[in-house]
């Protein structure tokens, strides 16, 4: 069988398009979403919140949102941290963006993502009282291992921590960054 593309490499590239787009999914994702997974037990961090902080990059202030994305499917997390030109560094901001979603039967994992091009995997673990969740990253040889940590600490404020521990002492986790947050 032979097939004649009169469009060029464009007319081409637009079939492949068109003909795999219908085979991406099964057909049942294609018609209806799956339920969305129960996240009210991550209630206290949706929102918008305002805040500062202090550590080795230096004191700095910022925002962030938790909110839910993709019908119900994941929590979004995007942030900004911005800090003043110190010690002769410049003025800086630092992007972020993390996506937590659930997989039936496993704990909650998270990609975060920054505009200082790192890309960290985590696993998440809420408390049981329901007033922290503690994300742990990936265990790499070749990278640090960190500890991000967002509790309740009184009406409608957090505390967010950030922790390091190299991958020769795994469980000796160092303070980077400490802050603390209010809801707008």
């Amino acid at each position: 069988m032979r097939v004649l593309f009169r469009g060029g490499v464009t007319g081409l590239v637009a079939a492949v398009c068109v003909l795999t787009s219908s085979f991406a999914l099964p057909a049942a994702a294609q018609t209806s979403p799956a339920a969305a997974p129960d996240w009210s037990r991550w209630s206290f961090l949706l929102g918008e919140w305002v805040g500062d902080g202090a550590g080795q990059p230096g004191q700095g202030v910022g925002s962030f949102a938790f909110s839910l994305d993709l019908q119900k499917q994941v929590i979004v997390q995007r942030g900004r941290s911005d800090f003043p030109a110190a010690a002769g560094r410049p003025a800086f901001s630092q992007e972020s963006l993390m996506v937590i979603y659930k997989k039936p039967g496993l704990p909650e994992k998270a990609i975060y993502f920054d505009n200082e091009g790192h890309v960290i995997e985590y696993v998440a673990s809420l408390a049981d009282d329901g007033n922290s969740v503690t994300f742990i990253s990936s265990w790499d040889f070749s990278t640090p291992i960190y500890r991000l940590t967002y509790a309740k600490a009184g009406g409608d404020s957090l505390t967010v921590k950030l922790e390091m521990a190299s991958s020769e002492s795994p469980s000796d986790f160092k303070p980077y960054l400490e802050g603390r947050a209010r809801r707008k």
